[in-house]
């Protein structure tokens, strides 16, 4: 078997599941889909490519909505902001890094009017390697690496409706 001994094998065996039982015992499990506790959500918010990909999210777990008066809770996306800011310039002058940043406000709401999640700036950001000579492939990596941070977002936005209900805020 690949060069490894018997013994060595059990080794590692017996490893790994001392460390899976230490992790398992300390409440430690891994980050998986967050059940919302609302029957039905509405998403207030301009119809941008994120909003999209949330109602998407939301539909999985939750009947979404398209009235305040059919809504367990109301989720506003108040504003989605990206932008790329250069980090790191070369002794050319020449940008050599930049900083893609995703800034998301929410706001959430009961039926009842109760103030679920205040309005909350979110945001995620992700550093890379820039070149003014491959920009048409920076670009294409951009719009691939915001893609990514949308997605992230969904689910950093879907967390925090689920713990807003459980603690009130």
């Amino acid at each position: 078997h690949w060069g490894v001994s018997r013994p060595m094998q059990r080794r590692s065996w017996m490893l790994a599941t001392g460390a899976a039982t230490l992790l398992a015992g300390c409440g430690f499990r891994l980050r998986g889909q967050v059940p919302l506790p609302y029957k039905s959500v509405l998403v207030e918010g301009r119809d941008t490519e994120l909003v999209q990909m949330l109602k998407r999210a939301l539909a999985s777990e939750t009947k979404v909505v398209g009235s305040a008066a059919q809504a367990e809770a109301v989720l506003r996306i108040l504003s989605e902001h990206q932008e790329r800011v250069s980090t790191v310039v070369d002794v050319n002058g020449l940008v050599s890094q930049v900083q893609l940043r995703l800034t998301v406000e929410v706001a959430m709401d009961a039926a009842d009017g109760t103030v679920l999640i205040e309005a909350t700036p979110l945001r995620t950001t992700q550093d890379m390697s820039y070149s003014d000579s491959q920009a048409l492939a920076m670009q294409s990596e951009m719009d691939l690496r915001f893609q990514d941070m949308r997605r992230a977002m969904v689910s950093q936005i879907m967390r925090r409706m689920a713990f807003a209900h459980r603690t009130g805020r």
